[in-house]
């Protein structure tokens, strides 16, 4: 009797831990290529960076948001993927999108920002043992400054079209910038 409760906890427990470690394989295997079709999207929702907003360029996301460490904890990549796709999906939940954006572009790139944030959370919510330091990289200071400049600059500027495009190229900047985070921290 001993031994069958025994082998029932040990069986329960490997299959626990095997489930809740499959959770996670989307990380690996769609993050980067879901993040690609959403720079991509970005895009294509407004075209080129248009003339008449030149003048008026603001570059607010620092180059090194995203510290890149050797050897990154999949906790890690996880929290500041979870980090960066809120902040700009807060940043697109703003009323007042330039009317000359492709409407089906913008809808496909909160879409799949939307699956984004979904698909981290359940990865936050598996397997991983959070370590208990969320800064372990020291990016989620850095990037909610970076995007609270950017949500400045829409207010600032009372949401015009040439504040959008340039929170658009930041944005686009931005998600770049994370692809390069996920591709240099590849297991």
């Amino acid at each position: 009797m001993a031994l069958q409760k025994l082998v029932t906890l040990s069986l329960v427990l490997f299959l626990s831990v095997e489930t809740q470690s499959l959770k996670c394989t989307w990380l690996e295997h769609q993050l980067g290529n879901i993040n690609e079709k959403s720079i991509q999207a970005l895009k294509e929702m407004g075209g080129g960076f248009p003339v008449e907003c030149v003048s008026q360029i603001i570059t607010t996301f620092p180059v090194d948001a995203f510290k890149t460490a050797e050897n990154a904890k999949n906790e890690d990549i996880v929290l500041t993927g979870l980090e960066t796709m809120r902040c700009v999906h807060n940043i697109f939940n703003k009323t007042g999108h330039p009317a000359t954006w492709e409407i089906s572009e913008l809808e496909r790139f909160q879409g799949l920002l939307y699956r984004q944030i979904r698909q981290l959370t359940l990865c936050a919510g598996s397997e991983m043992k959070f370590s208990g330091e969320p800064n372990r990289l020291g990016v989620s200071v850095v990037l909610k400054t970076s995007f609270a400049k950017l949500e400045k600059v829409l207010r600032d500027k009372d949401y015009s079209y040439c504040a959008w495009e340039s929170v658009r190229r930041d944005l686009r900047r931005a998600l770049e910038q994370f692809q390069e985070f996920l591709e240099s921290n590849k297991k």
